[in-house]
Formats: C-alpha cells, sequence, structure tokens
C-alpha cells in the first residue's frame, strides 16, 4: 500500500502494478508524465516510492533522463517503458 498521486490529492492505494504509473490509475500515460514534470521542477513533492516509480530507466534517480524516456514510450519511440 502506498501513497498515490490523483488529481492534486493524495491518496491510499495498493500500488500499481503497472510501471511507470505516478498516480496509481492503472495506466501509464500523460497524467504521469505530467506529475514527473512538476516534481522536476519543484513544484510537486513526492515521496521515496513515487520517486523510485519516477525512475522508469532505473538508472537509480529520478533526473531528466527519465523523463526524456518517458516521452519517448509516450510518442510511441518506445515500445515499452
Amino acid at each position: 500500500i502506498s501513497a498515490c498521486l490523483v488529481g492534486s490529492e493524495m491518496c491510499i492505494r495498493d500500488r500499481s502494478d503497472v510501471k511507470g504509473d505516478i498516480n496509481c490509475d492503472g495506466k501509464a500515460d500523460v497524467t504521469d508524465l505530467s506529475v514527473m514534470c512538476l516534481a522536476m521542477i519543484g513544484d510537486l513533492t513526492l515521496d521515496d516510492g513515487q520517486i523510485t516509480i519516477c525512475d522508469v530507466d532505473e538508472s537509480g534517480k529520478f533526473d531528466m533522463a527519465d523523463l526524456a524516456h518517458y516521452k519517448s514510450y509516450l510518442s510511441g519511440v518506445r515500445k515499452e517503458l
């Protein structure tokens, strides 16, 4: 069980099994990328579990490379996260 961002509210849900699903809605989509962008610029604070989910390139840190990786997935360049 983890705290997940839904809209602008935090709620408790079972952690999603979908890679990159930061808001725990069962899919990796532009909403999750938006959350990542807000966190990257400091407008949103994520907990450790959410930061781990943001590390979609599995480099061990959440950084701009994760945003690029996610964007390329959403645009169809990558077939999976």
